[in-house]
């Protein structure tokens, strides 16, 4: 919902985001503020009952009538919203003396009427019968409302009415609500959107006025509501237009570092219009480039091709596409060219060149011959029918050397880009691009550190390392030719010119590393690295934050090592250098734009000593249990009181590992004493019938058992625990990869998960670290006290699976988990 705004309001956004049994740290960047206000700031709630369906927080959300009087004005919004249009238009709306904003249910439609059904007004509001009802939420006069004292008739109303939030604001507002257009707040089923879209697809216009409001693209120009149910979020649900949800999907990671910006895709004479609705449904801004053909399909008369906020159809020209290609940020643009079309006769004109290319198949050797005479490198073959609609993201796949002279099939798409690490040679550049202008890419304070002070700090460094486009590593190269130089950056095109700039010189190798969408860090699997001597931080070029990963490769750093970060000149890069120095970084020297730091020789930090848990890997590898033991104050063990056999089986196994754990026993409960609320949430039972299925009580039993195993960690004072179920066992090598993957925890890491199975698309933080966006599994979870702490409330309440509930907390949290996993489960004991 945030993301929607963001990207069709031009104006600031500050958002203040209202939730119980959780809260993430609050946030801003660029134009985007969110504060994170959980619980009423901790304190108890002024609001008594309420209907059990309606969660607290929406009563929390109205203390800004009350608290947060930096606002004059605000907009209610629920999580079930999807902006479509600018809200600055709506901020500008004159409340004309009134208290409220909002969209009225209409003539008849009051107060009165609502609570008829709920029992009818108590006689002390009996003067509110005819107050008019509005849609949930409003645009609210905040200094009007103080000045009315409205929140001291807000509790009044809802101490004596006792419903939803809606109700008592409608009676404390006395009526005074001003009418607005309903393009505010529209609702599918209530507005027979599905058969004004019917309406509006015929026409087979960008912008058609229907059913009382602007259509743009097929989308209504305004705010989508799916109240009710069910939510568009949930699968094999008749909702209407889902698909718009799920284009405007953005996780929490992603809005921290500012991109809430659409990933952007070109496409050239499509054969049919399956791949252009996928990747819009997905999430990305396309472009189409069609010209009707007689006797072939023309993606432009498919009305629904039209019915994506961020899908545009134009007509197909070379020198649109060279002026698209043109624009800022082209390179990262992928462009997919239709079965048969010359893609090498389109780029030709175009001065710049795209990081990667699609083709769809049937494509004749001639045409890929052309795009390896324009720089295209690397390729990689996939079978369309082996891959969702619109196929991978480039940026996940691996490349092998350009085959010229193959052809591909009528069912194969050939994507191909401009470089790729396993390349022998490096990709052709244009006449403009010289070593000279490379190395005058490098700001000129840094560069002149590098060739004349450096020294002085690092006399003969071995390793050098940098994260960036590579411009410091052709400086460092001339002067320590014996080093061993290895650069790494997300960006095709720069790291193709540095395989350029750096072909003199057979010590420095190149790795080509996308950045993955959900998690915005480099995949750093198989990175050939054992220590750092000198580490260059110069990536990746994107909003501020994001370069914080960085920090997963610390543990590389040799005591003595230097670290240099480049552009600490920006607000948000001056916070990672503080990190740094929190993280045991003395700073050497400050110049103008960057910092220098040395690693100062660390002891080995214990978990007695700081809950950082952040130590050295240790030359001679620990017992198991003495590897838990170091990072892990306290052990538990959930297990069914009926399962004897497996707890002796683990006294056996852990106990000749050296592992010491304590037993949390959960008894199995009877049907009956399971009670609704605990199994409400849970997958395929969402019938108060269905709820005392087999898998119903063993889940509730499973999550009694956590809730008791994290209450005895935060009754022990213990900092930190590890939390197994019991069918939990240890990999051979489990010491040895543990060790290594403690080290690389961030300094704010809150789960280690050691078994995972992926729902979501996940990516390596550093060689030995997988960060989690969503996936499930509890077998073996290493917790801080500080996450139970926030996450215990919210387990207490919730309807879901333990491991259900935990997958969902991971987009709030910064969790990780072991690669390669060092545990598994078994089921040998029973």
């Amino acid at each position: 919902m945030i993301a929607s705004i963001l990207r069709r309001t031009q104006a600031d956004v500050h958002v203040k985001f209202f939730c119980r049994g959780f809260q993430p740290k609050s946030f801003e960047i660029d134009r985007l503020k969110v504060e994170f206000i959980s619980g009423v700031d901790g304190g108890e709630s002024d609001f008594g009952r309420y209907p059990s369906h309606v969660p607290a927080a929406v009563f929390d959300r109205l203390y800004v009538i009350r608290d947060h009087l930096e606002w004059d004005r605000c907009l209610i919004m629920d999580h079930d919203m999807s902006v479509f249009c600018d809200l600055e238009e709506y901020f500008k709306e004159d409340f004309e003396g009134n208290l409220l904003l909002g969209r009225l249910f209409g003539e008849g439609n009051t107060l009165g009427l609502q609570m008829h059904r709920r029992g009818g007004l108590p006689e002390v509001l009996s003067h509110c019968e005819n107050y008019p009802y509005f849609f949930m939420g409003p645009m609210m006069n905040l200094t009007a409302m103080r000045e009315e004292g409205t929140w001291e008739k807000l509790l009044y109303a809802h101490e004596h009415i006792g419903q939803d939030e809606q109700i008592s604001l409608t009676a404390a507002t006395e009526g005074r609500v001003k009418g607005v257009s309903k393009k505010w707040n529209l609702v599918p089923q209530w507005d027979n959107l599905e058969k004004v879209a019917a309406i509006v697809a015929a026409a087979g216009e960008e912008r058609v006025t229907a059913g009382g409001i602007t259509w743009y693209r097929g989308v209504p120009e305004g705010i989508v509501h799916w109240t009710g149910g069910p939510k568009p979020w949930q699968r094999g649900n008749k909702v209407w237009r889902a698909d718009l949800w799920e284009g405007e999907m953005t996780n929490w990671e992603q809005l921290r570092l500012g991109l809430w910006k659409k990933p952007r895709e070109i496409q050239v004479q499509p054969s049919t219009s399956t791949g252009m609705n996928a990747m819009a449904r997905r999430g990305w801004r396309v472009t189409v480039h069609a010209t009707p053909q007689p006797g072939r399909k023309n993606p432009r008369v498919d009305a629904h091709d039209l019915s994506f906020p961020d899908l545009n159809v134009v007509e197909a020209s070379k020198a649109r596409l060279r002026d698209e290609l043109a624009k800022a940020g082209a390179a990262e643009t992928l462009v997919r060219f239709g079965p048969g079309v010359r893609a090498d006769e389109w780029l030709s004109e175009a001065e710049n060149r795209t990081s990667h290319i699609l083709l769809q198949g049937p494509v004749a050797a001639e045409t890929i011959q052309g795009l390896e005479k324009l720089g295209y490198q690397g390729e990689a073959r996939i079978k369309r029918h082996e891959w969702p609609a619109g196929g991978p993201d480039p940026q996940v796949l691996d490349f092998a050397p350009i085959s010229s002279g193959l052809d591909t099939d009528y069912d194969e798409d050939l994507y191909l880009t401009v470089c790729q690490p396993t390349l022998a040679a490096a990709p052709q550049h244009s006449d403009r691009f010289t070593e000279e202008k490379f190395m005058t890419d490098l700001e000129e304070p840094l560069r002149l550190f590098l060739q004349s002070e450096l020294a002085s700090f690092a006399p003969a460094p071995d390793t050098i390392f940098e994260v960036g486009p590579g411009y410091g590593s052709r400086v460092l190269c001339e002067h320590h030719p014996e080093a061993r130089i290895m650069v790494l950056d997300h960006s095709a095109v720069r790291l193709s010119r540095a395989q350029a700039a750096l072909k003199g010189f057979p010590k420095a190798r190149t790795f080509h590393r996308p950045l993955d969408r959900t998690l915005p860090w480099f995949d750093l699997r198989d990175m050939p690295l054992d220590h750092i001597d000198l580490f260059l931080v110069d990536g990746p070029h994107y909003p501020g934050g994001m370069r914080d990963g960085a920090l997963s490769l610390q543990s590389y750093v040799k005591p003595g090592g230097l670290v240099v970060l480049n552009r600490t000149d920006f607000a948000k890069e001056k916070s990672a250098s503080e990190k740094w120095r929190e993280s045991g970084f003395e700073s050497l020297h400050s110049g103008e734009g960057f910092e220098v730091l040395r690693r100062t020789p660390a002891p080995d930090l214990r978990i007695a000593e700081t809950s950082a848990v952040q130590r050295e890997p240790q030359a001679v590898t620990p017992s198991l249990g003495e590897c838990i033991a170091s990072f892990a104050e306290k052990v538990y063990v959930i297990s069914l009181s009926s399962r004897s056999e497996r707890r002796i089986l683990l006294e056996k196994e852990w106990g000749s590992q050296g592992i010491v754990f304590e037993c949390i026993e959960q008894e199995l409960p009877a049907p009956d004493a399971v009670r609704w609320p605990e199994v409400s949430m849970m997958r395929l039972y969402g019938m108060v019938g269905q709820s005392r299925t087999n898998h119903a009580v063993q889940a509730t039993a499973a999550k009694r058992g956590a809730i008791k195993a994290l209450e005895a960690f935060l009754e022990s004072g213990a900092e930190t625990a590890l939390i197994c179920e019991d069918d939990c066992t240890w990999a051979e090598n489990a010491a040895d990869w543990m060790d290594r993957a403690i080290s690389e925890l961030p300094p704010d890491w809150e789960l280690l998960y050691f078994l995972a199975e992926a729902q979501s698309p996940n990516l390596a933080w550093s060689p030995h670290l997988v960060k989690l966006t969503g996936a499930k599994l509890c077998t073996a979870v290493l917790w801080r006290r500080d996450t139970a702490l926030k996450l215990l409330p919210g387990l207490r309440e919730s309807g879901a699976e333990w491991d259900e509930f935990m997958a969902q907390q991971q987009a709030e949290t910064l969790s990780f988990c072991m690669a390669p996993m060092p545990a598994s489960r078994t089921v040998s004991a029973g």
